[in-house]
């Protein structure tokens, strides 16, 4: 059986309601969750952690922790704009932008686009630092080692 091209950086990839979810660790830690297009064919666990985290989050898509039926339905045009001045704003004046996208209000095919030019024109800024939260707090306890 041939591999899926890109599903070898997944410990596991499972069946979810947008798509799909490729789940990646690394030392024995859940490293990421990833939400992955239709197209991508379930995994089997390659390691334990891979394997708990594949049945978690397999439950939670069974009695997910969201309204069934649809959401509400708002022009792309305007989510794109909000999500964009919101990280505009943050830039501007130079904070921390954090944000939490839930599958059933992303994962749709016109609004994945809009945050892939999103992120896109963000990786584009020379002074911007995209960082995971493990790696924040490492770089925060760096920076304030005098302060304890």
């Amino acid at each position: 059986m041939s591999t899926q091209q890109g599903s070898e950086i997944f410990s596991a990839i499972i069946a979810a309601p947008f798509g799909a979810m490729g789940i990646r660790t690394e030392d024995g830690r859940l490293r990421e969750l990833v939400y992955l297009p239709p197209h991508y064919h379930e995994k089997s666990a390659q390691d334990a952690v891979a394997e708990q985290a594949a049945v978690q989050v397999a439950r939670y898509f069974e009695d997910p922790d969201f309204p069934t039926g649809l959401d509400r339905i708002s022009d792309y045009r305007l989510v794109e704009q909000n999500w964009r001045r919101e990280f505009l704003g943050y830039h501007r004046d130079g904070l921390c932008w954090t944000t939490i996208f839930h599958p059933k209000i992303v994962a749709k095919p016109g609004r994945l686009q809009i945050l892939e030019g999103l992120f896109r024109e963000i990786n584009q800024r020379p002074d911007v630092w995209i960082a995971h939260g493990a790696e924040i707090a490492r770089w925060w306890i760096a920076d304030n080692e005098d302060a304890s």
